[in-house]
């Protein structure tokens, strides 16, 4: 945490988190002013205003049910963006619990949000979610966000904005192809809650199979790592190894273990240059893959079916019968490319829209309509 004696001056735009600000400044509209709020490490501003502004909120809203601590959290946030007086709060980070609470909180600012990753069911058990202006990935998220107490007042479905940044420059296609690319679902040091063992559990079953098949098929494959070398998610305790370690434990030599390079987002490379894209569990990438016509199948070993019903069940396998998983995975990788897109089409869109003229100039559009409109928000603090 840095703490700062002052308030940086009045902005049109705030930035809330710090994280995939280079994407997110491509569609911010021109000739506003943008402050970020730091959020690693955080940034504390203290003034005579805020101070005042988080005593009166804090005894307006504090519950004993919150705590002092977070009750106290809340309000300098609260009181910290009152006192911009921005046109409008904007995030990448959707589902950040402050960024949640001050959209539902404050009503007489727009608070924005970019859809960063697929948000599973289990997500909406702490009840926090919420944005006011939403860019989601597709029409998916308005059928089951209400469901799993997500909450959402407006949607613009606009697909993944990553995808459509990196596609664009990924176009340098090697001669090395991949019949199958497995998509890491190493969950890293986040804990050891149900979701993550119930995943992890998925994920050595699948890819116990999933050698196999490459094996008896003769298959060339591919797994790309979830998170980079060394880094903080890199080494699972309750595994007891590091990612890359875990498979090749697992793989043949001849299935290729790729780093992952956030930098150079090289996923979206190796994704134009394999024919099927599968995890073991619900993963962003494969219906970013799937949006651009890609074959995907995921293959989630779970007993709960909160961690797969969001899924068509022409996108997913969960029966983990050695003949039934191969026989899944012979049919789709027979099937034509063309004939696949051709009946996946619909529900490709459903999943991950393309707007038009595209992503890119959709959301920067919308934005600044949201921003510019005088009669969407009510005006009482």
């Amino acid at each position: 945490m840095k703490i700062l004696s002052s308030k940086p001056l009045k902005s049109d735009i705030l930035v809330f988190d710090e994280i995939n600000y280079e994407y997110l400044k491509k569609v911010l509209p021109s000739g506003y002013s943008i402050t970020i709020i730091k959020q690693r490490p955080e940034e504390i501003f203290i003034s005579r205003e805020i101070l005042k502004g988080l005593v009166h909120i804090f005894i307006k809203r504090f519950s004993i049910k919150e705590g002092i601590k977070k009750s106290l959290k809340r309000s300098y946030y609260e009181s910290l963006i009152l006192s911009f007086e921005p046109k409008a709060v904007l995030t990448i980070i959707d589902n950040h619990p402050i960024f949640n609470y001050l959209s539902k909180t404050i009503k007489s600012i727009p608070f924005i949000a970019i859809q960063n990753g697929l948000r599973h069911p289990f997500e909406g058990s702490s009840g926090t979610f919420h944005v006011q202006h939403y860019f989601s990935f597709g029409e998916n998220e308005k059928k089951y966000f209400p469901k799993y107490n997500m909450e959402v007042e407006n949607y613009y479905p606009s697909g993944s904005l990553i995808n459509s940044i990196f596609s664009t420059k990924n176009k340098n296609i090697e001669d090395e192809k991949f019949n199958i690319l497995i998509v890491s679902c190493w969950r890293g040091n986040i804990g050891y809650g149900k979701d993550v063992k119930d995943s992890m559990n998925s994920m050595k079953i699948f890819d116990n199979l999933m050698s196999k098949y490459i094996s008896k098929r003769n298959l060339k494959a591919a797994v790309i790592l979830r998170n980079e070398r060394g880094g903080e998610h890199w080494y699972m305790p309750e595994i007891g190894m590091t990612e890359e370690q875990y498979f090749n434990k697992i793989y043949p030599k001849n299935v290729k273990i790729v780093e992952t390079d956030f930098k150079k987002r090289n996923i979206y490379d190796l994704i134009n240059k394999s024919d099927l894209i599968i995890s073991s569990f619900g993963t962003t990438t494969l219906l970013e893959a799937y949006g651009t016509g890609k074959k995907i199948l995921y293959t989630i070993f779970c007993n709960d079916e909160i961690y797969h019903e969001i899924f068509d069940p022409s996108i997913k396998c969960i029966n983990p019968e050695p003949k039934y998983f191969d026989n899944k995975l012979d049919e789709i990788i027979s099937i034509n490319k063309d004939e696949y897109f051709s009946q996946h089409k619909k529900n490709m869109e459903y999943y991950m829209n393309q707007p038009k003229p595209d992503t890119l100039s959709y959301i920067k559009n919308q934005i600044n309509k949201i921003i510019s409109s005088e009669n969407t928000f009510d005006k009482k603090k």
